[in-house]
């Protein structure tokens, strides 16, 4: 789900409940309509149960394959990270428990900054992009917090701009790297 999402489905939630008036737009007006519009027809559908159970099934199987899909994405990542910290070059019998934990760790790490921290962040660098700031703002952040920018915009998926911040990041982890070593 992307911030936008998370933004409009907060936003019916509140219509839904009555917390606010229907009428009310907070964000882009024309997206906001069509994701109350589609919300709307779903929880419609589930309610008077006109939906084919087949076709449930299907888009069911289909959410599953996304969500395994992304899982897998993110698993690979922790392992790569976990090995790299470790300094291992794979997985073996002899250190398999040592970095099953590293990632155990690293995944608990990662879910917690992919919260609310997270989701700030990322606004953060994708205001960076939109205002051609990005290279210029990333020189004042600790090396820890572009580490952790680096780490969020892999697993946020969504990201504005995403192959730009990402290579931006690098970049100037590089040019720190570089004159360290000189």
């Amino acid at each position: 789900m992307t911030n936008e999402e998370l933004k409009y489905l907060l936003e019916f939630l509140s219509k839904e409940m009555g917390y606010i008036d229907s009428d009310n737009y907070k964000y882009d007006a024309n997206e906001q309509m069509k994701f109350e519009s589609i919300m709307y027809g779903a929880l419609s559908l589930y309610r008077d149960g006109r939906i084919k159970k087949s076709k449930l099934e299907k888009v069911h199987e289909q959410f599953k394959n996304s969500i395994n899909e992304t899982n897998s994405e993110e698993l690979k990542f922790f392992k790569d990270k976990a090995l790299k910290l470790l300094d291992y070059p794979e997985i073996t019998d002899d250190n398999a428990l040592e970095v099953y934990y590293k990632i155990s760790e690293l995944a608990d790490t990662y879910r917690k900054k992919k919260t609310l921290f997270g989701a700030m962040s990322i606004g953060v660098l994708e205001y960076y992009y939109r205002n051609n700031i990005l290279e210029e703002s990333l020189k004042s952040v600790s090396n820890e917090t572009l580490n952790d920018y680096l780490e969020l915009v892999v697993i946020f998926d969504n990201v504005n701009g995403r192959e730009v911040i990402l290579e931006a990041i690098n970049k100037e982890l590089e040019n720190r790297e570089s004159i360290k070593v000189k």
